[in-house]
């Protein structure tokens, strides 16, 4: 190697020896100095640069009287499998060290150069870089100036067509590792009068991850830890009151339930011997439901199944609601009976619930009908609001109760959201949204001709607006749809796809989280007031600044059907426009389209950092794009989809 970096040197005192008698027979060693641990900064801490002699040595020259230690550390990376050997000749006691692991250690000292001896390690440095750091300790009875030499040599056998390239600062190639370990933001959750913001973190380290979880102030911007690792079991916001509530397990299935003061960060216990269940708190504040498995008694060995379901093994658990009062303690089972109930939504009077029920139709496809109901929870009357529909998948009150928004396939409610060709069949992942009115039964279909496909939805706390996350094409985004004027409008957003939104219910205040396809997740606020948005955590920033990335570019074509089929494109971080390269074609494995995420379980950035061009499309079938789009991908068997992708390739 001709060039190298490293850190400054350090002088190292050696220890007083406190045994004055055996002062000589227990003298500190360099050896020893060599073992104390020195933590190995990221590489912006090595700006020390040295080029090479005539000889191939680095001449680092001597900082101290005493001894000193000093790092030195540059990157390696092949262009294809085999093994490459790493030597490095220094006088002095060194140890060798690879992606932050100690292979080699050289615990002796020579007289100069020409004495000088050798330590080595075999990397294999495709398709993950190595980092390899070379700790260089100096004795303080060194005569000569300490030097190291390091040369790289490729395995005879396994490795001797391999090229690779060296690098000693600067932006890296991303790996695997990039794409999985780190910090992310994951998710954020609004306060109700939009002061704060719960924020929760993935941090992956590898075998093991962590989930953190962070109170963020709008006003002030003070960010404090809440729970280090999901360790306040059903954190969250109360419904109305600006304070955060937990459960804290007690004996036995009871816990205290305690609230948090945003501002002192206080605690108080609200209640106590409360159900040990993940709990949702009533709108008004009184209550807290839960849903609960009760496990059927076993039968004798023979037993009747009656769904393909109780093909597990045994009865299969049902699952109940039940209602607990704060003010008396009063556990209520507000559903039982041979079917398991699903809570979906609470009125804002707490006076009654909206629940589902799911029964299996083995012969008829999509193999499952649901029916919602709305439960009086004073008489105990029920109201049903949808019957046996075997599209309809979720469904919430709207703050009056005078309303029920539902989500569902364009074939749900009779089929009112249709919007295909003449012979075409739905897409049942086109997710539409209907807007029933209660006293009537009067259903509304909200997105017929509303091109997105909808993922999850929230009321405004005024009943105004309706927040939906939508599939739009190869983003996703946050649309607002005025009930009065029957209207969309985007949100405004700083990231490609949106992972995830809340709404504050009582203030405009939306938080949200998100990646594009050249940074990974962040998170913001939006103020619908002033309109401006501000960014409060970006917690892979640093590791993305150490990235050697290429800008990706959209590609689009219209296919021989004469259809515009969207997609775009990832080069190698070192491009070169005159080379051909190898092209790995990425599509959808179901009828989702591939938004523009950075990361992700196939993380494209990585193919194109191993020499490969890769380019994602959107082919015929996928939603977000409109129901007839989306309708191509029923009974086509892959025929329209597979021709897209082979017309986009050429």
């Amino acid at each position: 190697m001709k060039k190298i970096v490293a850190t400054a040197p350090l002088e190292i005192p050696s220890p007083l020896n406190v045994d004055s008698v055996k002062q000589q027979k227990n003298a500190f060693s360099a050896e020893d100095l060599l073992k104390l641990g020195l933590t190995i900064p990221e590489q912006e801490g090595f700006n020390q640069k040295y080029n090479a002699d005539a000889d191939g040595f680095f001449r680092v020259g001597k900082a101290a009287k005493g001894a000193t230690v000093q790092l030195f550390a540059f990157y390696v990376r092949g262009d294809r499998y085999g093994k490459l050997k790493v030597k490095v000749m220094t006088p002095d006691l060194a140890e060798l060290f690879v992606d932050g692991k100690s292979v080699e250690t050289k615990t002796t000292s020579e007289e100069g150069r020409k004495e000088a001896k050798e330590l080595s390690t075999t990397l294999t440095p495709y398709p993950e870089t190595n980092r390899v750091v070379i700790k260089l300790l100096r004795p303080a009875d060194a005569k000569t100036e300490p030097a190291l030499k390091i040369a790289l040599e490729r395995d005879s056998t396994d490795g001797k067509d391999m090229q690779w390239s060296v690098w000693e600062s600067g932006k890296r190639p991303i790996e695997l590792d990039d794409a999985i370990k780190g910090k992310r933001v994951y998710n954020t959750e609004m306060s109700p009068k939009g002061n704060y913001v719960l924020l929760t973190y993935t941090y992956s380290h590898g075998e093991t991850s962590t989930y953190p979880k962070e109170l963020y102030s709008i006003k002030t911007g003070r960010r404090v830890t809440i729970a280090s690792n999901n360790d306040k079991y059903a954190l969250g916001w109360m419904p109305k009151s600006e304070r955060l509530f937990y459960l804290s397990k007690e004996d036995g299935d009871v816990a205290k339930l305690i609230t948090i003061d945003p501002e002192t960060l206080e605690e108080k216990t609200l209640a106590s011997d409360v159900p040990y269940e993940w709990v949702t708190f009533s709108p008004d504040e009184k209550a807290l439901f839960y849903s609960k498995g009760d496990e059927p008694k076993k039968t004798e060995d023979v037993y009747r199944m009656q769904t393909v379901t109780d093909r597990t093994g045994g009865p299969v658990p049902l699952t109940f609601i039940y209602r607990y009062d704060l003010a008396t303690g009063l556990t209520r089972q507000l559903t039982s009976g041979d079917r398991t109930a699903t809570l979906n939504d609470i009125a804002r009077d707490g006076r009654s619930i909206l629940f589902s029920i799911s029964d299996e139709t083995i012969t008829e496809q999509p193999f499952a009908v649901t029916s919602y109901y709305r439960l009086d929870l004073n008489t105990m009357q029920t109201d049903t609001l949808c019957k046996r529909d075997a599209h309809v998948t979720e469904a919430w009150f709207s703050p009056d109760g005078r309303k029920v928004l539902f989500l569902g396939a364009p074939e749900a409610f009779g089929g009112i959201g249709l919007n295909v060709g003449e012979g075409q069949t739905a897409n049942s992942f086109d997710v539409q949204a209907y807007l029933m009115d209660v006293a009537t039964k009067k259903v509304e279909p909200l997105t017929r001709d509303f091109n997105p496909s909808i993922s999850k939805a929230k009321w405004s706390g005024d009943g105004r607006t309706i927040y939906f996350e939508v599939a739009d094409e190869d983003h996703v985004y946050v649309y607002a749809y005025d009930v009065a004027t029957k209207k969309f409008n985007r949100m405004p957003s700083e990231e490609d796809v949106v992972n995830a939104f809340d709404i504050a219910d009582q203030a405009p205040v939306m938080a949200y989280t998100g990646e594009g396809l050249m940074n990974s997740t962040r998170a913001y606020v939006y103020n619908m007031n002033t309109k401006k948005t501000t960014r409060i955590a970006d917690p892979y920033a640093a590791h993305l600044a150490q990235l050697k990335l290429q800008p990706v570019k959209d590609w689009n074509f219209t296919n021989s059907d004469g259809q515009e089929i969207k997609g775009f494109y990832y080069l190698p971080p070192d491009f070169d426009p005159n080379k051909k390269y190898p092209m790995i074609v990425f599509y959808y494995g179901g009828t989702l389209p591939n938004a523009r995420y950075f990361g992700g379980r196939y993380p494209m950035h990585v193919y194109a950092s191993l020499g490969y061009v890769v380019y994602e499309l959107q082919p015929s079938g996928a939603i977000g794009f409109g129901q007839k789009f989306s309708a191509l991908h029923v009974n086509a068997w892959g025929k329209r989809s597979s021709d897209d992708i082979i017309e986009g390739t050429r």
